[in-house]
Formats: structure tokens, C-alpha cells, sequence
């Protein structure tokens, strides 16, 4: 008689008992919001200005869009772009960036919050290579402060109105 029937049946029974423990949620510690008024954003000579001003721009308007009820410090956003890199691939190029951001409190000067980052994004066409790299960096930037996205302009349609006849 074959024992391999008993052996699967104690090892399943066995990994059945050992899947019911578990080690419970892991509580998450609060994080801080911020008020956070400007945002400097600041790089190495070698580094294209496109992408400064595209992260600067849209760190910008996230910042306007943001509206906070109740009083909470206020800050303000030193994003430092310590490392970007090119690799180029058979399609495409991965642009990527190593970036440090600062909160320094308004009223005192003290860095109170930093978050240090590395960010990706690939491209198959480089003109478009810094407005996606700021995108990423931008996006990521929101989150960990938690400012919202501002409205994105719609287009309007160029043909006329109908007339009422």
C-alpha cells in the first residue's frame, strides 16, 4: 500500500494549519501634513534646464491647488536633483533621477521633513524625456506631501456654436 496519499494529506493539513497564523495588520504611524507654500527647485549646472522648469512648474500649481481647513506648519519645498542618468536601450532611453526633497519650516528656517527618492521613466522619443521625468518626479512629490493635483486645462473646440434658427 502506497503511503504517498497519508504524506499529501499531512502536508496539506499542515500547510493549512501553518496559513492560519498570521501576524495582523501592521499599524501604520500617522504621517504629517504640511502647508506648504513654495517650492525651490535646484540642480547642477550639466542639468537640463527643461526638467527644472517642468518640475518647478507643476510643483507650482500643485501647491496652489492645494487648500488646507485647518492650520498646520508651514513649509517650505527644496527639491534637490542629485543624480540624472541616461541608458539608452534598442527603443528608447530610461531617463532616471535621484532627488532629495527639504521641508524647512517658514518661521524658524528648520529643515523639519525630507524624503530622499529615485525616479524612472522611460521614453521612446528624448524631446519628450524631461516632461515625463518631471511628470514622475513631480507626482511623486505630491504624494509624499500630499497636495493636489491641479485641474488640467481642457481644450476648447474651435467650431462655432450652433445658432438657433
Amino acid at each position: 500500500m502506497s503511503r504517498l496519499p497519508l504524506r499529501s494529506g499531512l502536508v496539506a493539513v499542515a500547510g493549512f494549519w501553518l496559513m492560519s497564523f498570521s501576524m495582523g495588520p501592521v499599524a501604520e504611524q500617522p504621517r504629517l501634513y504640511y502647508d506648504v507654500r513654495d517650492a525651490f527647485v535646484a540642480a547642477r549646472p550639466d542639468i537640463s534646464h527643461a526638467l527644472m522648469l517642468g518640475i518647478d512648474r507643476q510643483i507650482g500649481a500643485a501647491i496652489g491647488a492645494t487648500y488646507r481647513p485647518v492650520m498646520l506648519p508651514r513649509v517650505v519645498l527644496t527639491v534637490r536633483l542629485d543624480r540624472v542618468a541616461q541608458t539608452d536601450f534598442l527603443f528608447g532611453t530610461r531617463h532616471s533621477a535621484a532627488v532629495t526633497v527639504k521641508a524647512a519650516s517658514v518661521t524658524t528656517g528648520e529643515v523639519i521633513a525630507a524624503a530622499i527618492f529615485d525616479v524612472s521613466a522611460f521614453a521612446l522619443d528624448a524631446t519628450v524625456a524631461d516632461e515625463l521625468l518631471a511628470n514622475r518626479i513631480s507626482d511623486r512629490i505630491r504624494r509624499e506631501f500630499r497636495l493636489n493635483e491641479p485641474l488640467r486645462n481642457q481644450l476648447a473646440s474651435s467650431a462655432p456654436a450652433p445658432v438657433g434658427r
